[in-house]
């Protein structure tokens, strides 16, 4: 997908024929909706070319004009005597068909002459790419003697890195080459990220990618009202690694940061962040934004997040890792691997559940087991009264 447009409307030549729709760019072709029941979409390889029309304030709206070309379909053979076993075999006849009188059509935008002007550039863009025609080499190679044997193998080889490199070379060109070629390059990605060198390095080969950054990252411009939804799901891709290696929780500060860092240039504000995130649960992502009661950090949390694992866990590190020393948020955050302000959250979390007791020195706050918890006064009084009769009966 290259643009949304909320608001778009049709002409077949001058006359209006359908009003103020939904219309999608791809790479392939141009769709249309009212969101009822009308749908209608054309192919780009019908394109001849393009031109814009201005429009004037409260009269008319800025128009592309798309010049359509000739199409090509295949002649159907007549019923006649003349049809044969033979002819049945004979390549199909191409003819062309003009277009309908007066062969453009208009899309005309109620938004701005901005968007306008970034949807011709964008369909040039694809025009001229024809990413059609480069699917349909890929299926149509033939086997021949020379694809065969190790050399036939190597060729190979030798022809897939040339081709991805021009596609990487390509799609770098420009903004509007790389989303053309986004298909392509997340193809790419995933081939890369399944293979397995990937996977026998799996921590190195994240890394790299959290450098090369996001693909193909949402924008508004793109998006248009889908934006914070559209958003929503590239964050829930993008952070489901990441907060499984934490934990299952991370803190919106350390969201944005790490998000915005994939992205590059093109950066997203904090108020769009905080609106995507609060859109997962709605949209019945895997993990959704908390707030802690007390102190108000925001933190994304997985669903399968457990306050009783997360406890037992800072249990065990504190007996095992710790002893009597207890623990404090620093040395909690680096046994965890998760950030000081979400340890400090956890370990108040035990606190107030009441498996953790704090002791406030001068060597800063520290949290204990707590044992109290455990007590049972009747029970231990019963005990020291059984060891003084005890004793009693001994004298």
């Amino acid at each position: 997908i290259l643009q949304h447009e909320s608001d778009l409307s049709i002409y077949f030549g001058d006359e209006k024929k359908y009003r103020k729709g939904k219309c999608v760019l791809t790479t392939h072709r141009v769709l249309w909706t009212d969101n009822k029941s009308e749908r209608h979409s054309f192919h780009l390889k019908h394109v001849k070319s393009t031109n814009t029309k201005s429009g004037m304030m409260g009269v008319s709206s800025p128009k592309i004009i798309v010049f359509l070309n000739d199409r090509e379909v295949v002649q159907r053979m007549s019923s006649g005597h003349d049809q044969s076993q033979h002819a049945n075999l004979q390549q199909p006849k191409l003819i062309k068909i003009a277009p309908p009188k007066p062969g453009f059509i208009k899309l005309s935008f109620h938004s701005s002459s901005d968007r306008r002007d970034q949807f011709v550039r964008k369909t040039n863009k694809a025009v001229e790419s024809k990413a059609w025609h480069k699917q349909k080499e890929e299926e149509k190679r033939d086997f021949t003697t020379k694809a065969a044997g190790i050399r036939g193998l190597m060729a190979e080889n030798h022809r897939k890195q040339q081709q991805q490199s021009k596609v990487v070379n390509e799609a770098f060109a420009d903004l509007e080459s790389l989303m053309v070629h986004a298909k392509q390059m997340v193809s790419l990605a995933q081939r890369l990220a399944a293979s397995t060198e990937a996977k026998e390095q799996a921590n190195e080969f994240d890394t790299m990618l959290q450098g090369i950054g996001i693909i193909s990252p949402v924008t508004k411009q793109a998006a248009g009202n889908e934006y914070h939804s559209l958003l929503a799901r590239q964050l829930v891709d993008f952070l489901l690694a990441p907060l499984r290696r934490s934990g299952g929780m991370m803190t919106l500060t350390d969201v944005y940061c790490l998000y915005n860092k994939a992205r590059g240039t093109q950066l997203v504000s904090p108020d769009d962040l905080l609106q995507a995130c609060t859109l997962m649960q709605r949209m019945n992502m895997p993990m959704t934004l908390r707030a802690f009661e007390e102190s108000g950090v925001m933190a994304l949390q997985l669903n399968e997040f457990s306050e009783e694992k997360q406890t037992n866990k800072i249990l065990d590190l504190i007996d095992h890792k710790c002893g009597a020393n207890g623990v404090d948020e620093l040395r909690l955050s680096q046994l965890l691997n998760i950030s000081i302000n979400l340890a400090r959250e956890q370990l108040l979390n035990a606190e107030r559940n009441l498996f953790l007791c704090r002791d406030d020195c001068v060597h800063g706050l520290r949290f204990y087991r707590n044992m109290f918890a455990s007590y049972d006064r009747d029970m231990y009084w019963n005990k020291v009264h059984e060891q003084k009769q005890k004793i009693i009966m001994e004298l």
